[in-house]
């Protein structure tokens, strides 16, 4: 037994380890959250269902087309019988017990345009919609990119403070070591221990921001505050190739959906006009009712009386005189059109200044970048050169904290303009409406 016992052991050790282990953190790459954006953004879901409505509205509309059919029935009781007077004399009208059953079909014919223009708005204010959906997508979309670089740089400037720490605490050992060989003071010392706490602290400040833009991910991408996420990703290097303006402008009134929906927007005002027009117009239908009476003096209507008759004809509508109204709406549907047209314009015109200002940001950002790696660069170098003649005894202190203070801020610019040259790209992909590849010179 006891031996079953020993033997039965690392299983019961591997099941409490199994059961104790944290679970593995959700990993996330820039297609993983551009997808979740696109599927769990509540911007995207309100226009996907608002598109779902004015489909809903356009099959609404062409029922207009086909005849519309409905059956009337009612069952009446006399608690008094229904008299009727002729010459001074009075005659019972009806039984105690009436019932009637009616089938009623009309047919539109000819309706001034109303039924065909209905019909076109609608069909009009789908793709009006499906722009605004495409927006909304875009907007997402950008809006994930622009928090999965946020994490990205937040990222790297955690790690950069670390390795800020770890220089930090590899000159005091070294302060401290030539302060026991007599070589340092004391104050030099005191000094490299401030500039340790310093770096400290600004690593828990870095580290603070790296988690709060986690945060601020999980939230736009509605996951568990809980949860914990892993980004995978990194800043690649600036791509020096840049569009012209003309070709950006030329492409985004092309394809940016906030146009398109501009456009269908003035489509849709000079539809309700033509409707509004259609007021004036006479309306003719076809029509055909059958009815059945029965009526009988008790409820199971056993003995009973019973008659039907069957009618069609044509109906005419012609509205003369409104009072104005139908004037006032004409007026009105007029002044909606210009308005739509005037902000088409508007919005054509906030498009073609929005490429050239995120263009201009783009170019200065790639160029900074540059610039800044070359700093890093250089301030690593003069930090190495530095450390060696302070190890030598050739160089002070203050010329070592101000090599480091400079490398670390450099190598902070850098990390900051790349993610300002990929954010700005995003953002010019955004006012465009498609990548920057797809655009033709």
């Amino acid at each position: 037994m006891r031996r079953y016992l020993f033997a039965a052991l690392p299983a019961v050790f591997a099941a409490a380890v199994f059961v104790g282990a944290e679970p593995a953190p959700l990993v996330l790459t820039l297609p993983d959250i551009l997808a979740r954006a696109a599927k769990d953004n509540l911007d995207v879901a309100a226009a996907e269902l608002e598109l779902e409505k004015l489909h809903s509205r356009y099959w609404e509309a062409l029922g207009s087309v086909f005849p519309s059919l409905s059956l009337d029935a009612n069952v009446t009781h006399y608690y008094r019988p229904p008299l009727a007077f002729m010459n001074g004399a009075s005659f019972v009208t009806a039984k105690t017990n009436v019932a009637t059953a009616g089938l009623s079909a009309e047919q539109p014919l000819y309706t001034g345009g109303k039924v065909g223009t209905a019909i076109r708005t609608a069909h009009d204010a789908i793709h009006m919609q499906e722009d605004s959906t495409r927006a909304a997508r875009q907007e997402a979309a950008f809006a994930g990119r622009r928090l999965y670089y946020e994490v990205l740089l937040t990222a790297r400037l955690a790690d950069i403070q670390k390795e800020n720490l770890d220089r930090a605490r590899d000159h005091l050992a070294t302060i401290r070591k030539r302060y026991d060989q007599g070589v340092d003071s004391d104050l030099a010392l005191r000094r490299q221990e401030v500039e340790e706490a310093e770096a400290r602290s600004l690593l828990l400040q870095a580290e603070n921001l790296r988690d709060t833009a986690l945060l601020d991910l999980k939230d736009f991408l509605r996951l568990d505050l809980d949860l914990r996420v892993e980004v995978r990703g990194s800043f690649d290097d600036p791509k020096p190739l840049l569009p012209e303006s003309q070709a950006l402008e030329k492409a985004a009134l092309a394809h940016r959906p906030e146009v398109s929906a501009a456009r269908e927007a003035v489509a849709v005002r000079a539809d309700l006009r033509r409707l509004a027009l259609s007021e004036f117009q006479p309306t003719l239908a076809a029509y055909g009712k059958y009815q059945h009476f029965i009526q009988s003096s008790n409820t199971d209507f056993t003995h009973k009386d019973s008659a039907e008759f069957l009618a069609g004809g044509l109906s005419l509508h012609w509205g003369l005189f409104q009072g104005g109204q139908d004037v006032q709406r004409v007026r009105q549907a007029r002044m909606d059109l210009e308005e739509a047209r005037l902000q088409a314009e508007k919005t054509e015109r906030g498009v073609r200044r929005e490429v050239r200002e995120r263009r201009l940001a783009l170019r200065e950002s790639a160029e900074r970048a540059g610039v800044q790696r070359e700093a890093a660069d250089h301030a690593r170098l003069a930090l190495k050169s530095v450390e060696a003649r302070y190890a030598a005894g050739e160089s002070g202190q203050l010329e070592l904290n101000d090599s480091t203070l400079a490398l670390n801020r450099a190598r902070l610019a850098e990390a900051q303009a790349l993610e300002e040259y990929w954010t700005g790209r995003a953002a010019v992909e955004r006012a465009v409406g498609i990548p920057l590849e797809e655009v033709q010179p």
